[in-house]
């Protein structure tokens, strides 16, 4: 499982800049 899709598993409330922290680095 690649790290971006354990992040999205995790409430969105909870990470929120881990998910766009990962998103940024996805692009």
């Amino acid at each position: 499982m690649k790290p971006f899709d354990a992040i999205f598993q995790l409430p969105l409330t909870r990470h929120p800049h881990l998910i766009t922290f990962e998103a940024r680095r996805s692009h």
